[in-house]
């Protein structure tokens, strides 16, 4: 097994339990374009800030480079499914985060 097949990028998504996936569809239909269109925009500046920050390239040991992919599937990892288990009361706020603080910000100018 090769160092990067066992980096947490690696691990095994998992399926949204019903009640996220209702929540995310409802709130937010185009997540998934979005993550998509996200990934493309930032891949390869993301990339040359590594390379560039850190000297690190990825050689295939024949003098040669390889890429390593990038891949958008439907799921969350382990850790962030634990950590919503125990939001579900507060989805609503979490999802419209973005709306909460630019009522803040508004609040903020009105007072």
């Amino acid at each position: 097994m090769k160092w990067y097949e066992t980096s947490y990028a690696n691990d095994a998504p998992i399926q949204l339990d019903e009640f996220w996936s209702e929540q995310l569809l409802k709130n937010q239909p185009d997540l998934r374009e979005r993550v998509q269109r996200t990934v493309q925009q930032w891949n390869n500046t993301l990339r040359d800030l590594i390379r560039n920050e850190t000297g690190l390239r990825l050689n295939i040991g024949t003098g040669g480079t390889t890429t390593a992919q990038v891949k958008v599937v439907d799921g969350i990892s382990m850790p962030l499914a634990d950590v919503l288990h125990h939001y579900k009361k507060h989805a609503e706020l979490l999802l419209h985060e973005p709306l909460l603080q630019k009522t803040v910000a508004g609040l903020d100018l009105v007072s």
